[in-house]
C-alpha cells in the first residue's frame, strides 16, 4: 500500500544521485585546490571518472550510502550549535575564534568521522571479507558466545560487547580522561 512516507522510490535514482554528488564533490574540491591548475575541463573530465569508478563500484557505494546520512546528521547537529550560539549573541569573529583557538572540536570531529568511517567500511565489505576468508566448511557452534559464525555482524556484536573487550574499552576511556585532565591548562 502506498503511503505518503513510502520513499522506496529513491532507491532507483540512488545511483545517479550519488553519481551527481561524487561529480560535485570532487569537482568543487579540484576547483578549489587547483591541483592540475586552472584548467575546468581537466576538473570535470577527473570528476567525471571518479564519479563513474564509485558509481561502478559496489563497495564504494555501499560505503556511500550508509555513511552520508550519518555525517548529514553530524552536520546538522552542528549547524544547530551554530544557530544556538549565534541566537546567544555570538557573531561571526567570536566562532571563527573559538573553532580555531579550540582543538578539542576539531579532535572531535575527526574522531566521529572516523568512527562514521569504520563503521561504514565495515557495513560494506565486512561479510565479504568474512566470506572469503572462511573454507567452505559449515561451522557448527559449540556455544552461544562463540565468534565462529558465519555471521560477520554476530561476530562483530558478540566481540564488542564481550566482557573482556568492555573491560578494556572502560580502562582506556578512564586512561584517556586522566591523561586530557592532567595534561589540560589553566583555566582563564
Amino acid at each position: 500500500m502506498a503511503t505518503i512516507l513510502d520513499v522506496t522510490l529513491f532507491d532507483f535514482f540512488s545511483p545517479a544521485l550519488l553519481f551527481i554528488l561524487v561529480y560535485a564533490t570532487t569537482y568543487a574540491i579540484l576547483e578549489k585546490l587547483k591541483f592540475f591548475g586552472d584548467n575546468r575541463g581537466i576538473h570535470a573530465i577527473i570528476s567525471f571518472a571518479i564519479s563513474l569508478l564509485f558509481l561502478f563500484s559496489g563497495a564504494a557505494r555501499a560505503v556511500l550510502e550508509f555513511a552520508l546520512p550519518w555525517y548529514l546528521i553530524l552536520g546538522f547537529i552542528a549547524l544547530n550549535i551554530i544557530i544556538i550560539l549565534g541566537l546567544f549573541g555570538a557573531g561571526e569573529t567570536e566562532l571563527k575564534a573559538a573553532l580555531t583557538a579550540d582543538s578539542r572540536i576539531i579532535t572531535w570531529t575527526v574522531v566521529l568521522s572516523v568512527v562514521i568511517l569504520i563503521f561504514a567500511l565495515s557495513n560494506a565489505i565486512g561479510q565479504l571479507a568474512l566470506d572469503k576468508t572462511q573454507s567452505n566448511e559449515t561451522i557448527i557452534a559449540d556455544t552461544e558466545d562463540t565468534t565462529a559464525t558465519d555471521s560477520f555482524t554476530k561476530n562483530l556484536y558478540r566481540t564488542l560487547f564481550h566482557p573482556k573487550v568492555l573491560g578494556m574499552l572502560a580502562l582506556l576511556l578512564i586512561a584517556m580522561f586522566t591523561i586530557l585532565f592532567l595534561t589540560a591548562g589553566p583555566k582563564r
